[in-house]
């Protein structure tokens, strides 16, 4: 009878039976693929957030000391020991550069409120001691002029005259130098005239 298979010998799939055993092969091998990527996936998202959790309870279990404004400090004032007050509190609520101590000179770049969490961020970098009173000239980039650097004091010069002597270095970019009332109006002159030279002092 036709299609039976004699007995004793072995079956043998048709070639489109063979095609669709190949083809399901292949689909399961990419499907184990994808469940083992699925997988690790999960595993490193649950390592991920157990991590994630022991530092977040160690950020709050932990304190550390920070400083906070005392009293209202204003921009470019000296900072003072009565000015701050030392407080504890759990490492996730202090900003990474929350200062603890005082740095030498230390003045704010802004006005702060009483409260205020003191940072490095707020200080104000290379702040000039400038007189109160003084008045700000700005020198020409061109200038005659050693190396300076910011609160350096400096002689005001111009046509072999000293126009302003003890003047202050405020700022570098752009340079201008801090000098007496008196002196103000005659080193802006010498300045817009690009007469003016700087010799360093101490």
């Amino acid at each position: 009878m036709r299609g039976r298979v004699p007995k004793g010998a072995r079956w043998r799939p048709g070639p489109l039976i063979e095609r669709l055993i190949t083809r399901l092969e292949r689909r399961r091998g990419t499907q184990m693929v994808a469940v083992l990527t699925v997988s690790v996936g999960i595993g490193a998202f649950t390592a991920h957030l157990v991590g994630s959790a022991h530092a977040a309870r160690e950020q709050w279990a932990s304190e550390v000391p920070v400083l906070l404004a005392a009293r209202t400090i204003d921009a470019g004032e000296e900072i003072d020991t009565d000015a701050v007050t030392s407080v504890s509190l759990p490492r996730a609520l202090a900003a990474e550069d929350a200062l603890s101590a005082l740095p030498s000179g230390a003045r704010l770049a802004v006005n702060v409120a009483p409260r205020t969490m003191i940072t490095d961020g707020l200080l104000a970098k290379d702040v000039a001691v400038v007189p109160e009173g003084w008045r700000t000239v700005a020198i020409p980039d061109d200038v005659v002029a050693p190396p300076l650097s910011v609160g350096q004091g400096v002689d005001v010069v111009a046509n072999g005259l000293s126009l302003a002597e003890g003047a202050v270095v405020a700022s570098l970019d752009p340079l201008t130098v801090a000098v007496d009332p008196a002196a103000a109006a005659v080193v802006a002159a010498a300045s817009r005239a690009g007469d003016v030279s700087l010799v360093a002092g101490g």
